[in-house]
């Protein structure tokens, strides 16, 4: 009896720190799962936003080809402007020739009409 009384206070402190354990032991397990799902989340996460970074690298290097062509084609556009910009100013400088010329023959023109008509004056005075 005595040996009974003396291991009555071990067993019930036994089955208290076995409950103690077995709540530790849960709380432990639901950490893990909570600490599980926040992974498999974060993983997701991870992978949602290294898609969407490929698809930006993606987007970026299609933006910087489009880019690349259009300076491309804006320097072909600007060498064709330049090539017309000196065929209007030949064409304008080639102009101002002609009307230098035309404005010089009309001038000898009207200076032999002038010369005619003093000529023809003097011979009127003359008769």
């Amino acid at each position: 009896v005595r040996e009974s009384a003396e291991a009555t206070p071990h067993v019930a402190e036994a089955e208290r720190a076995k409950e103690v354990l077995q709540k530790t032991v849960a709380d432990l397990q639901k950490r893990i799962s909570e600490l599980e799902s926040s992974l498999a989340r974060s993983t997701e996460e991870k992978r949602t936003l290294e898609e969407r970074l490929h698809s930006l690298e993606a987007e970026t290097r299609d933006s910087k080809a489009r880019a690349d062509d259009l300076a491309a084609k804006l320097a072909d556009a600007g060498e064709g402007m330049e090539m017309s910009l000196r065929s209007v100013q030949k064409q304008l400088t080639d102009t101002e020739a002609q009307v230098k010329a035309l404005e010089d023959e009309v001038k000898d023109k009207t200076r032999r009409l002038e010369d005619q008509d003093s000529a023809l004056a003097a011979l009127g005075k003359e008769r």
